[in-house]
């Protein structure tokens, strides 16, 4: 008997142990995903992660915006927002959670939206060419947290349609800044980042009204 009941609690055990975990899915296009959206799912034996993923980006060949959650790898995983603006109102935002507890990615997760951040007081020298053509320059007022100078070359591959191949220098977070050189694949494909080259330095301030409108040539909305 108690031979039996060895074998039970290690079998129990084992069961226990090899549990998967469990993730919500969706996938939004403009808006967050909503709760009637979200389906949890049961991820596989490698993915010990749940996934929550914001892109917005006028970087795209058409602007793009949408949201993601999944079960996801260790590699498919970070912890950060990055953001950057160019000349004419070009950017690009990305955000991605991960978490380790059956549903832990319901909540929504916001980025920040363009015509709620503020300028910081800091600006950068700006220059945006998209698939080798419509190359423009100009100074860039930097927005939010973003307290560097980037100059970038970067590809974007999302939805399996949009694609572009960006060189472009303005104003970005530190994150932006230390953002891996190479190919990343997050979302299990729907979005691709190949960044060729990434460099950052100080930005410069406004010094105030005057500054801001010697280099802009207007003053403050």
């Amino acid at each position: 008997m108690s031979a039996r009941i060895f074998v039970l609690c290690l079998l129990s055990s084992v069961i226990s142990t090899a549990a998967s975990l469990n993730c919500q899915s969706c996938f939004a296009c403009k808006e967050e995903c909503k709760n009637e959206n979200m389906k949890l799912v049961e991820c596989g034996p490698d993915e010990k992660y749940c996934l929550s993923l914001s892109f917005r980006s006028s970087m795209t060949s058409a602007p793009l915006s949408f949201t993601y959650k999944s079960c996801a790898t260790d590699k498919q995983c970070s912890k950060a927002y990055y953001g950057l603006t160019s000349v004419a109102g070009k950017f690009q935002q990305l955000r991605v959670e991960c978490c380790e507890t059956d549903g832990c990615n319901t909540a929504p997760l916001p980025i920040p939206r363009r015509e709620l951040m503020k300028p910081n007081g800091f600006y950068c020298p700006g220059s945006y060419e998209q698939n080798g053509s419509s190359e423009q320059n100009g100074s860039v007022l930097c927005l939010g947290d973003e307290d560097q100078c980037f100059s970038a070359k970067f590809n974007t591959y999302a939805l399996s349609a949009f694609r572009s191949t960006v060189t472009a220098q303005g104003c970005a977070n530190k994150n932006t800044c230390t953002y891996p050189e190479g190919e990343t694949e997050l979302g299990h494909g729907l979005l691709r980042l190949n960044v060729e080259r990434v460099e950052c330095q100080n930005p410069k301030g406004l010094e105030g009204w005057n500054g801001f409108s010697r280099i802009f040539g207007r003053g403050w909305n």
